[in-house]
């Protein structure tokens, strides 16, 4: 990337070598360095128009001074803070390399992200998601009954367990047991968790391991729970895919996605009386923090149903 007009030349070519960093050394994707040329790109022409066009001119105030100019542009929360990771990144390669004094990358606070309840689904809703998929007519590939088959299978265990579609990506043979009514999923920060299997799904997991999977790989070899034509993993996004094209082809509304799924068994455990220590296990979170928005989605879902059914609140 070629730096903005009235740059110094010395800043050109820190910016290449960073590149350079991150693609060689931090082996970032090329779709991440882009990302991070983008938006240094746009920070160095604010520099650029602040009469800046050196490493020296770079300091705690001219990088607040961009951060309020780009709220003024209408950038939001998140997309500032994604801008101030690139800069902070950017800042911390300098200081390491000796080419300005002081890494202050640490001073400059992220944007305040507005509080967003989790998105759920009803209990009505997740039976309706969960019911026998019907295999439409206008379908000719022989082996789409059994792909849909497996995404129902898929969406009946994302449910039933809460497990991560990351969690479950991650799933092998070796990590399901019927007899033992449970899976051992590898978590966040390679935490291994064990959770339970309700009864009502060891039927549909049997049917998959005998007869869908094996047709699906068609004498492939494969160790893992789900895997794709290849008989490597099904990657997380062809997943959020085939869940959402499922919950439309039952008639949901909503788009489905496995994370809505782990809310709405979080969601639908406090409903039912769990405790929030045993749901915090069953998750995998590390604190008691990140399990206590469900008490807030409840309340609120509570607070729907009063306005909804009393009098005083219609």
């Amino acid at each position: 990337m070629s730096a903005p007009d009235g740059l110094a030349t010395e800043l050109t070519a820190e910016l290449a070598a960073y590149y350079d960093y991150l693609t060689i050394e931090r082996n970032r994707s090329p779709r991440t360095v882009e990302s991070y040329e983008s938006d240094l790109k746009q920070f160095l022409e604010f520099l650029a128009a602040q009469n800046e066009p050196s490493l020296k001119g770079l300091n705690q105030r001219l990088v607040r001074k961009y951060l309020i100019a780009r709220d003024k542009a209408g950038d939001g929360p998140a997309t500032r803070n994604r801008k101030l990771t690139s800069i902070r990144s950017f800042l911390h390669y300098l200081y390491r390399r000796g080419k300005i004094k002081d890494d202050f990358s640490d001073l400059l606070q992220s944007a305040k992200m507005p509080k967003r309840l989790p998105r759920n689904i009803s209990e009505d809703e997740a039976q309706n998601l969960l019911e026998e998929p019907e295999v439409p007519k206008k379908i000719h590939d022989s082996l789409e009954p059994w792909r849909l088959q497996r995404d129902h299978i898929i969406a009946t265990l994302l449910y039933a367990t809460g497990i991560r579609v990351s969690e479950l990506t991650g799933l092998t043979l070796g990590s399901l047991s019927i007899a033992g009514r449970m899976i051992k999923v590898m978590g966040k920060g390679r935490k291994e968790r064990i959770v339970p299997l309700p009864e009502a799904i060891l039927g549909d997991l049997e049917y998959y391991l005998q007869k869908v999977r094996p047709t699906l790989l068609g004498g492939k070899e494969s160790q893992a729970l789900f895997p794709g034509p290849d008989g490597r993993p099904l990657t997380r996004q062809s997943v959020n895919l085939r869940l959402a094209a499922l919950g439309q082809g039952n008639g949901l509304m909503k788009h489905i996605t496995p994370h809505m799924l782990r809310h709405s068994y979080a969601t639908h455990l406090l409903a039912h009386h769990a405790d929030l220590r045993s749901i915090q296990l069953l998750l995998g979170h590390t604190g008691l923090g990140a399990t206590q928005r469900y008490t807030a989605l409840s309340l609120q879902e509570l607070q729907d149903t009063y306005l909804k059914a009393h009098p005083h609140g219609k």
